[in-house]
């Protein structure tokens, strides 16, 4: 029942803001006729059959996410903006269901069991201390204090993210291609695990330092991702804290708050200033690019994928072959889900190969989490 509310207060936000101002864009609203659209909403609610409720491993607060996120949408959106002959998608669909089906098998499975590491509590702070200083000093040295400042000034003004991004390119393109990598490091890995440790352990300090660190990688790179991330891992922590045995539940109804509160508050603005970040940005999105991966390669050959620069390897990958032929732009970064990735190099076979590199993540990451702090492993 809640992923029915979820599902109707979505196509509900997305008919009333996303369609009127995105329309231009590819997000339109063409009804598809009651029996197609309640078989699309039952393969939606099927995967809820095998999806564990309880937060007992960090695999299930990433399956709900996938869950909300990218599977429903999946489901939902190329019956609303495309027309796929039925005999085309809906085998894409069942693959895709197949796959999430097997994914949401993945908390049930038994974890391995893993080596400990032990490393003293001295030795192992003044190793990350170094590295995370290390890191921070290497990008400062790439791009200044100063300059990150006059980003954020640039931002405040009311200047795109996409200047700050295009500058951040330039200046890896004068640096090399380290200053990304280690960028990175810091934005996925480093600062989070201050922030996690900062907030559980009520070390303040460390959750400071963690989210200088963020805004620091966010004045650099312009990536609306970081800020989006640290509220996501604060919003996150208040949920599971009260609702660990029924999170499932608390996921969806409170995605499900957010597009209403999006939608009102834009209806009444006469706007799409909240919907276009939240409904359209991390809902309808995905949904669509993976429409249009489904339908574009379903006519053209899959390109297939290599992992060295010779071969098959390709300059111009599917999320940019999607973004000049549906946008007429080829530096659209066109990224949906692993399920439109997948099918995009290697047809339906890569649907379930990408879900399977999925599933052995999760199972791995489960198997890590094991036995040692499951709060730190779901913030992380």
């Amino acid at each position: 029942m809640c992923s029915l509310v979820f599902i109707a207060v979505f196509l509900w936000g997305y008919h009333e803001v996303v369609v009127p101002a995105f329309s231009y864009f590819g997000f339109i609203f063409d009804w598809p006729g009651t029996e197609a659209m309640s078989s699309v909403i039952v393969l939606s609610l099927i995967p809820l059959l095998v999806i564990p409720l309880d937060l007992v491993k960090p695999s299930v607060l990433i399956l709900w996410w996938l869950y909300i996120t990218a599977y429903v949408p999946s489901m939902l959106m190329p019956v609303l903006t495309l027309r796929i002959p039925e005999s085309t998608l809906f085998p894409l669909q069942l693959s895709v269901l197949c796959t999430m089906t097997m994914l949401c098998a993945v908390p049930y499975a038994k974890t391995l069991i893993l080596p400990t590491v032990v490393l003293s509590r001295t030795a192992f702070w003044w190793m990350f201390a170094i590295g995370w200083s290390g890191c921070i000093v290497f990008c400062l040295m790439s791009i200044s204090m100063s300059h990150v400042i006059a980003n954020f000034a640039l931002l405040l003004a009311g200047e795109s993210e996409y200047l700050v991004r295009a500058d951040f390119a330039t200046q890896v393109s004068q640096t090399g291609s380290m200053l990304g990598y280690v960028a990175r490091e810091l934005c996925e890995a480093l600062n989070p695990f201050l922030m996690s440790f900062g907030l559980l352990s009520k070390r303040w300090w460390m959750l400071t330092i963690g989210v200088a660190g963020q805004l620091i990688y966010f004045g650099q790179t312009g990536m609306k991702e970081v800020p989006f991330g640290i509220l996501l891992m604060f919003s996150l922590w208040l949920l599971y804290r009260k609702y660990r045995k029924h999170f499932g539940i608390a996921l969806v109804l409170t995605v499900a708050g957010l597009v209403v509160i999006c939608t009102v508050i834009d209806l009444s603005g006469h706007n799409a200033l909240l919907s276009t970040q939240f409904i359209r940005r991390a809902l309808a999105g995905p949904g669509l690019l993976t429409g249009y991966f489904f339908e574009h390669y379903s006519t053209v050959a899959h390109p297939g994928h290599s992992f060295i620069r010779t071969g098959s390897f390709q300059a111009s990958g599917p999320p940019q072959e999607i973004g000049f032929y549906y946008f007429g732009n080829g530096n659209v970064d066109a990224n949906a889900s692993f399920w439109a990735e997948g099918f995009a190099e290697y047809g339906v076979p890569g649907i379930f190969s990408f879900a399977a590199l999925v599933a052995f993540a999760l199972w791995i990451y489960d198997s890590i989490a094991a036995g040692r702090s499951l709060d730190l492993a779901l913030l992380l």
